[in-house]
């Protein structure tokens, strides 16, 4: 589990507006990973203040309120793509912008490509020192195993 502080860390460490939204959406909404990956545009509704997930835990769909600050952050990048389908194309060398700033991606952005940004952020933010699943836990490690970590 992390802190809002945490999270706030995590969001203020990305570089570019891209990931800024993507963790944002997924914080502010509670959602997975995936589920934050195939939002479509069609799935945002700004004048109810609702956003539809499909699919999600149990395979069933629910809505979840959508706060202004996430629905500002997404139009503010929605902009820089204009895809048709996705919030959050893929992209790319299959996946450039088309005439006008268009994205014709016609799949999402790729776990791999989050992730990736995670490993990146990580790296940059220190967290405090490194814990194993017993720290967590508060169990105290064994000695042996405390040198280790």
């Amino acid at each position: 589990m992390i802190t809002i502080k945490q999270v706030h860390q995590i969001v203020d460490a990305t570089t570019t507006l891209r990931m800024r939204t993507y963790f944002w959406t997924v914080y502010s909404l509670g959602l997975r990973l995936n589920e934050g990956l195939h939002l479509q545009v069609g799935d945002i509704d700004a004048a109810r203040g609702l956003v539809h997930i499909h699919r999600g835990k149990g395979a069933k769909d629910r809505y979840i309120t959508l706060p202004t600050s996430t629905l500002l952050m997404l139009r503010e990048y929605w902009v820089t793509h204009r895809n048709k389908r996705w919030l959050f194309p893929a992209d790319g060398r299959n996946h450039t912008l088309a005439k006008k700033g268009v994205s014709v991606a016609k799949t999402p952005m790729s776990e791999a490509a989050v992730q990736g940004a995670m490993k990146l952020i990580t790296t940059k933010i220190d967290f405090g020192k490194k814990k194993s699943v017993s720290t967590r836990c508060g169990i105290p490690m064994p000695p042996t195993y405390s040198k280790l970590a």
